[in-house]
């Protein structure tokens, strides 16, 4: 989940929620990683890749990384990741068309351009970055379009957190992999604010 105020913040959240077969694996995993103190990283899919990705980006990187440095890293790297998963799986599309072996965002304050906004990658485009800067909200993965409507429907601007956990809860009642504990990153020109809530089933 991305809820992007350019001139004043970008809020991404996750849940901690793996699991394999229909079976729970862990519901405290951390998708999301401060990789700098204003960017922030999400990364699920197949989760060994996801954090393969994760520590390479994080070695090559500083705290004065740009954005678009960072991104065109991730870019890179993505694509190495992406292709030593599929010559191992090479049937992975097939079986699971709608999958994403790596669904990565980047939320982030841009000093030199004094905004927020948030950056998306995806295997169909081979991982090129795409940045976005306009005020909005917008939802991944299960449940994302019912999810997005609650979320809009619901949303409190004076208690966004709490807008936001009680849409992963909405979400989370139809979809048992949407769960566990929900961390929520608040990138500003500050810094970023951390907030974990603990498990939910």
């Amino acid at each position: 989940m991305v809820l992007n105020n350019p001139e004043n913040f970008v809020l991404i959240a996750s849940d901690g929620r793996i699991m394999q077969a229909g079976k729970i694996l862990n519901d405290n995993h951390k998708k999301l990683t401060a990789l700098t103190p204003r960017v922030s990283m999400f990364s699920s899919g197949a989760q060994d890749y996801c954090e393969d990705l994760r520590e390479q980006v994080s070695k090559q990187i500083h705290n004065l990384s740009t954005i678009n440095e960072i991104s065109n890293i991730v870019c890179v790297l993505s694509n190495e990741i992406h292709n030593r998963f599929i010559s191992s799986y090479p049937d992975y599309y097939k079986q699971v068309p709608d999958g994403a072996v790596l669904a990565t965002l980047l939320a982030f304050y841009d000093e030199e351009a004094d905004k927020c906004g948030y950056v998306q990658f995806c295997h169909t485009d081979n991982f090129e970055p795409h940045i976005v800067t306009a005020s909005e909200a917008t939802l991944r993965g299960l449940g994302q379009e019912r999810g997005l409507s609650h979320l809009l429907g619901n949303f409190n601007p004076q208690k966004a957190i709490e807008s936001v956990l009680d849409t992963f809860d909405f979400v989370g009642q139809d979809e048992d992999r949407v769960g566990g504990e929900i961390t929520v990153h608040i990138v500003t020109k500050e810094n970023i604010t951390i907030f974990e809530r603990g498990d939910r089933v």
